[in-house]
């Protein structure tokens, strides 16, 4: 697993209506842990992605810095500081 996928998986969560913590997520938990990634790193990327989303969806417009972050989690291809 990496960074990216991370950030994607709680970008999901969120939007599934999952709370924010990934020890809600046994499926991602498991993924996690049997990655070459430190955990930690993984748990924190997760945990951006879930509160990017939750602020996105609550902004009032495109212009809204989570509403970009959330773009770049989606988007394909390197993120701007190269995670993949």
């Amino acid at each position: 697993m990496t960074i990216r996928e991370a950030k994607k998986a709680g970008v999901k969560a969120f939007r599934e209506g999952r709370p924010c913590g990934a020890f809600f997520n046994e499926k991602f938990l498991k993924a996690a842990i049997a990655s070459t990634m430190e955990t930690v790193r993984l748990l924190g990327a997760y945990n951006e992605g879930w509160t990017v989303a939750h602020l996105a969806s609550v902004a009032l417009d495109d212009n809204f810095p989570s509403v970009k972050a959330l773009a770049q989690i989606e988007a394909d291809g390197e993120s701007k500081t190269g995670e993949r």
